[in-house]
């Protein structure tokens, strides 16, 4: 179970990324041209980076503050260990 702030799943596979594109595997192939399952590191953390307001972003492109939180959220996934 996750916190309040947590991400499931379920929610990345209805979130809005902007310019009506729907779902993280969505996400995915508009940003980074790839499937999901294919995304690096550095992919995945600026789509998480981008989830607080993912329109913004993809009016935006990459701001310096996408880019340091990005970086933030790509050193916490090294450190995760997955059971």
């Amino acid at each position: 179970m996750l916190g309040k702030g947590g991400i499931r799943e379920s929610d990345l596979k209805v979130r809005e990324w902007g310019g009506g594109v729907l779902g993280g595997e969505a996400a995915a192939r508009h940003y980074f041209g790839v499937d999901a399952s294919r995304v690096s590191t550095a992919e995945a953390s600026r789509l998480a980076a981008m989830i607080p307001s993912p329109r913004y972003y993809d009016g935006h492109g990459v701001t310096p503050a996408l880019r340091e939180r990005s970086e933030v959220l790509r050193q916490r996934i090294r450190r995760v260990r997955i059971p």
